[in-house]
């Protein structure tokens, strides 16, 4: 089944089925002046749709959708970079609080295994904050460089894995800083690919990736609507027929932010819509809690 849940900008699925989502939409009391307003609401199994909490109005014109990026720490927090406003909110029991103040444009954030916070700036930096210190500090990296806008996540072990959108391709950050690539080879004169090794695959536009369990990557390419999947070994396929933002379950499944809507994959590739954002610029981003709850 699906619900209208407006204009969505970013998501996150928890292990009762309920389902978060960011997202900005026209201020209907304000249309003429492009005045978007954010807010956090979530969507029960039955498909009702509550408000958690208002985050704020920004006037299109002069800094477009703020919220660019959200993410969940163990206790259950949720974290979202508001980009043009230069700052990491969080989002606790329905209360929002400024957690940094002085970040240049955060795109992206993510949380490692043991509560370390991970912010990507459009400028192609990753500042890290470490557990229960209130200091981001930028993490040197040697061996490569990465682009504007990227988008991260962090495995099990500490890497950080990069959507680098401006130079097409998806690099590695070791937990020392060592930068390398896992994908994408502009070598070659060819988009994505079916059972070669995800090195010499050619991407048009890598917006987003999500890491699974098992440590396979999943690429949203939105230049030719697909998400690849990368295996511990190296090797790309297709994964879905479909592109934008991702998150993944404890399951397995994959959600991706695609054409206005949500849609599940299961992890044997099988895609349906999930829920409907009609008449909006669709999803950003998207996380999921530990208990498995879906914010957008």
């Amino acid at each position: 089944d699906e619900t209208n849940i407006g204009t969505s900008v970013s998501v996150a699925p928890d292990k009762a089925g309920d389902v978060y989502f960011l997202r900005s939409r026209l201020n209907a009391n304000d249309p003429a002046n492009w005045v978007w307003e954010t807010d956090v609401s979530k969507i029960a199994p039955d498909l009702t749709v509550s408000l958690i909490v208002v985050l704020g109005s920004v006037n299109a014109n002069t800094y477009g959708m703020a919220p660019r990026g959200i993410a969940f720490d163990a206790a259950g927090n949720l974290y979202i970079a508001d980009t043009y406003n230069n700052a990491i909110r969080k989002v606790s029991g329905g209360t929002v609080t400024t957690v940094f103040s002085n970040v240049n444009l955060p795109v992206s954030i993510a949380f490692d295994s043991i509560g370390a916070m991970y912010v990507a700036t459009a400028s192609g930096t990753i500042v890290k904050a470490p557990l229960s210190q209130a200091t981001l500090t930028p993490i040197p990296l040697t061996g490569g460089t990465l682009g504007a806008n990227p988008s991260i996540a962090v495995d099990n072990s500490g890497n950080i894995y990069v959507a680098d959108f401006s130079n097409s391709q998806v690099k590695k950050i070791s937990p020392s800083g060592v930068v390398t690539v896992v994908a994408g080879n502009q070598k070659y004169l060819y988009y994505g690919g079916e059972n070669i090794l995800a090195v010499n695959a050619v991407f048009r536009a890598p917006r987003d990736l999500a890491v699974g369990a098992d440590g396979s990557l999943y690429l949203s390419d939105t230049g030719v609507n697909r998400v690849y999947k990368i295996d511990p070994k190296g090797n790309l396929t297709t994964f879905a027929n479909i592109a934008g933002p991702l998150a993944v379950d404890s399951s397995g499944n994959l959600y991706v932010g695609s054409g206005g809507g949500i849609y599940k994959v299961t992890p044997t590739g099988v895609a349906s819509p999930y829920a409907s954002i009609p008449n909006g610029v669709g999803a950003i981003a998207m996380t999921i809690d530990t208990g498995g709850n879906l914010y957008i």
